[in-house]
């Protein structure tokens, strides 16, 4: 390895400490996840034999820890576990205990219990201690939409250039130079050329990426926030953002971008505000039917659309990993509470394989890999974080009256959580920024609640104004009727 990954990986700690002290513990956390995890490079650096590796969710989650400590530690003692927050303990020990139930040994348990902590834990219960209140959820949102433009300016670059900034930053390139080729479909468009991957292991995280940091600009577009990031407004911000990702080349990226800017505009002008939870509905339904083993009425009409949008090729592919899929589910629910641990015992056997798929089986899905390893534990356990807060803060936005600055920013950002565990559904990519957002969004959901118990402040009657309504009832309270920073955003 170069001496540049080194700098890199071991040096963000004190680049977090840097953030936190001069931004302040809440937008420094925010800037050291987004930021962290889109610059520094995917690779592990092996300390020694028995210890965990050293990688970027590593660098991120004790950087921003640290910064946290250093410089505002009071959250972390005011936080009040709620039911919700379980699932991210019940995912973190489903890891481990699933390494004991296989005896894989203590050893192994306590390297999963690790990897699980740097790469959700951590990050969780930070966004659910600092990232509190409607400017906290802004915050988080500008910092992601700032990340996706740095990797817009990236990826134009490397559209041209072919995927070069690993090379040209630490020195080294882990694919074939042939996969930086990708034609992307469109009914009868067509469109080739290099796809961009800047610093994450693939195109198609890159591509995913995009597309979720471009709904959230969407969200602060039509939620009324007045935002400009080097001078250039948020609705051009998120009009170019869209084009950008369209040349990405992600065909999955690009339909769920699509689907959710319609459901944004639906939400703005048809005022169907809980539209958009329709991505953890359909999360969910995906999942029930696969383990029920019947995809009926979804398997066929998705490689059917898919066939007429993006071609044979997409149609092909995604049939693949549908058939794949049958297969480990069969596998897995052989050991269905934790699974079969780690070291590839959750694949199916070379005979089987072959006789029934042609090839070794193949774990595409983040959730068939869960399933697989941990089991219905961790998969509940893992989705749950994922869904359950990002779900229940639109809910309580709606319940509360949240004004459409504090609305669409909790849209947003439930969006870019749930698209996330929409993707892992056929991709296995996975990292701390999004169990930041969970957290964050989970705090949202305690606040709401509050607000909603507390009663309203008492006003001396005015004899130039009755109060109450001409029916004897009192008035309507919608959040944010008092000042955002007295009554509902602590910071």
């Amino acid at each position: 390895m170069t001496i540049q990954i080194y700098l890199a990986l071991f040096g963000w700690p004190l680049v977090s400490l840097v953030l936190c002290g001069t931004l302040g513990a809440r937008r420094g956390i925010c800037a050291c996840f987004v930021f962290g995890y889109l610059l520094l490079p995917s690779v592990a650096v092996q300390l020694t034999d028995g210890l965990p590796s050293y990688n970027k969710d590593f660098a991120v989650s004790v950087g921003a820890l640290l910064g946290a400590l250093a410089f505002d530690p009071g959250p972390l003692s005011r936080l009040r576990l709620q039911w919700f927050d379980l699932l991210v303990v019940v995912a973190w020990v489903s890891w481990g205990v699933s390494s004991l139930a296989n005896g894989l040994g203590l050893q192994e348990s306590l390297l999963m219990w690790w990897f699980y902590a740097m790469y959700a834990g951590i990050a969780y219960f930070l966004g659910r201690c600092y990232l509190v209140g409607p400017t906290a959820l802004r915050d988080l949102a500008i910092t992601i939409v700032a990340g996706t433009m740095v990797y817009a300016v990236g990826a134009i670059i490397e559209m041209r250039m072919s995927p070069q900034f690993n090379v040209w930053i630490y020195g080294f390139q882990t694919f074939a130079f042939w996969e930086t080729r990708r034609d992307l479909q469109i009914g009868s468009f067509a469109l080739g050329g290099y796809r961009p991957r800047v610093f994450l292991p693939t195109g198609l995280a890159l591509a995913i990426w995009m597309a979720a940091g471009t709904i959230v600009a969407w969200s602060l577009w039509l939620g009324g926030h007045r935002l400009r990031l080097l001078k250039l407004r948020i609705g051009t911000i998120s009009v170019g953002l869209a084009i950008i990702t369209v040349l990405c080349r992600g065909t999955g990226a690009f339909a769920l971008m699509f689907a959710a800017i319609l459901t944004l505009l639906a939400t703005k002008w048809l005022r169907w505000k809980a539209s958009i939870l329709w991505i953890p509905a359909f999360v969910v339904l995906y999942i029930m039917t696969a383990l029920a083993g019947n995809f009926l009425p979804m398997r066929e009409p998705l490689v059917i659309a898919s066939d007429a949008l993006f071609g044979e090729t997409r149609a092909s592919s995604l049939d693949f990993r549908f058939r794949h899929e049958d297969a480990l589910v069969d596998k897995a629910l052989k050991a269905p509470i934790f699974g079969w641990g780690g070291w590839n015992r959750n694949r199916v056997d070379k005979d089987t394989a072959a006789e029934v798929l042609g090839k070794d089986s193949v774990t595409d899905g983040w959730w068939i890999i869960i399933l697989g390893q941990r089991g219905l534990v961790g998969l509940i356990g893992t989705y749950g974080w994922m869904l359950v807060p990002a779900t229940l803060a639109v809910l309580w936005a709606i319940r509360v009256k949240a004004p459409p600055p504090v609305f669409y920013a909790v849209v947003g950002l439930s969006a870019w959580s749930t698209m996330f565990a929409l993707d892992q559904l056929l991709n296995g990519f996975n990292h701390p920024v999004q169990a930041l957002v969970a957290g964050a969004l989970g705090s949202f959901v305690v606040l709401a609640k509050r607000h909603a118990s507390t009663p309203p402040p008492r006003v001396a009657p005015s004899r130039s104004r009755p109060v109450g309504t001409p029916d004897g009832r009192s008035p309507s309270r919608p959040l944010l009727a008092r000042p955002i920073a007295s009554r509902f955003d602590p910071s």
